[in-house]
């Protein structure tokens, strides 16, 4: 993923990443047990730690920094990737 990124990025494209990624409790509930309004429970995720998922997220994305763009699909907002 970091060679698209980089590649991306220098040939002066820009890359936009959803921001509830950097959320943290995106990865509370990965199987949608505690919420009455999934309409299944996935059991593929009931074994995936979470935190573990979300420290991983955030080391992939440590080499960039994340700045607001005006980038809004539905009701998700993108944050736009730049070097540090």
């Amino acid at each position: 993923m970091r060679d698209r990124i980089n590649s991306t990025l220098n040939s002066g494209g820009r890359v936009f990443v959803a921001s509830h990624l950097f959320d943290p409790d995106t990865y509370d509930d990965l199987a949608g047990v505690n919420d009455a309004f999934d309409e299944q429970i996935n059991p593929q995720y009931l074994t995936i730690d979470g935190n573990a998922v979300y420290r991983e997220v955030r080391e992939a994305f440590a080499p960039y920094e994340l700045d607001k763009s005006n980038l809004k699909l539905g009701d998700d907002d993108y944050l736009v990737l730049e070097r540090k």
